[in-house]
């Protein structure tokens, strides 16, 4: 029935395949082998809060499990619950501290958390060991929120004389993005504005955005003041940016886009929490603002199902 469930979930019958599971569960209760594997398939299927008691209770069963550690941290990430997620990568690296699978999840976490030395450190060792895309974005990203131009294009060079792409959805296209933010950082703002206007606007609120989360407002306010030089109104995500960026003490050069966007939803979201304004820039944490926190794996009942499961719809 497990391998059923797993065959239908990989045919896309998601809803079919965790109703499988569930049955799996209800007939082998307790079991953290089937329990861990039924999580998955409802983590798989992005389904983060039926997936978490499963996961949970089948770590009470077996506790260094390195991929349980590792894929609860992940759904934990997703909802920047980082207080949750980030003790789980830590037992997970203990018990495999080579792990490159590992690594690369926990750097990403550790980018969204805020530690942005300890993602850089994790990345490169990840990314030394296996080219993966994960790995290679949370490098990149660990540099450019610390404002590490310099070393984050000599990242890129390197990336292109070899020829090194990481496997997945990374291109020539998203390369060259790159460079461009690079080149934005060091405020090269110039050899940016080419091609459609749209295009080095948004590198430029993206490079904003970077800026924001690792606290570099003057490079906030020296984009807005190019912005207005060439006759652009800034973006939505370079006004949030510059608006959020004056509240907590930025350049006096930004204190008009508060005053234009100092209601938005967004501004008083990265206020919060400043790394959620990579949102808009770090693909695949695709959690909606204002999603109800997971729950945690002290709070997950003992029972064979996991509480206020709905059934699949």
């Amino acid at each position: 029935l497990l391998t059923d469930a797993e065959s239908l979930e990989e045919a896309g019958e998601r809803e079919l395949a965790e109703a499988t599971a569930r049955q799996v569960n209800s007939t082998l209760p307790g079991w953290p082998f089937i329990q861990r594997r039924v999580g998955f398939i409802f983590f798989r299927n992005q389904h983060w809060a039926q997936g978490v008691p499963y996961v949970c209770r089948s770590l009470r069963g077996d506790p260094t499990h390195v991929a349980a550690l590792t894929e609860l941290g992940i759904a934990y990430n997703l909802h920047f619950q980082h207080d949750l997620s980030l003790p789980l990568f830590e037992r997970a690296l203990a018990k495999e501290p080579e792990s490159e699978y590992v690594q690369r999840n926990f750097a990403a976490a550790e980018v969204l958390a805020g530690d942005f030395e300890r993602a850089q450190s994790l990345a490169e060792a990840a990314y030394a060991s296996k080219k993966t895309e994960i790995a290679w974005g949370a490098l990149v990203h660990s540099l450019a929120l610390q404002s590490e131009w310099l070393h984050l294009e000599e990242v890129l060079s390197a990336t292109r004389a070899d020829m090194i792409l990481p496997a997945g959805a990374m291109s020539q296209a998203d390369l060259e993005y790159w460079m461009a933010v690079s080149k934005a950082g060091q405020g090269l703002f110039g050899s940016v504005r080419t091609g459609r206007p749209e295009d080095w606007q948004q590198v430029l609120s993206d490079a904003a955005a970077y800026a924001y989360a690792g606290a570099n407002f003057t490079l906030i306010a020296d984009i807005v003041t190019f912005f207005r030089r060439t006759g652009s109104e800034p973006t939505r995500l370079l006004s949030a940016a510059g608006a959020a960026a004056y509240l907590a003490g930025g350049d006096a050069r930004l204190r008009d886009v508060h005053a234009d966007a100092a209601d938005s939803s967004l501004v008083q979201s990265i206020l919060e929490q400043p790394t959620k304004i990579l949102g808009a820039t770090i693909g695949g944490n695709d959690v909606a603002d204002g999603e109800a926190p997971l729950a945690s794996c002290s709070d997950v009942q003992s029972s064979d199902e996991p509480f206020s499961v709905p059934s699949p719809r």
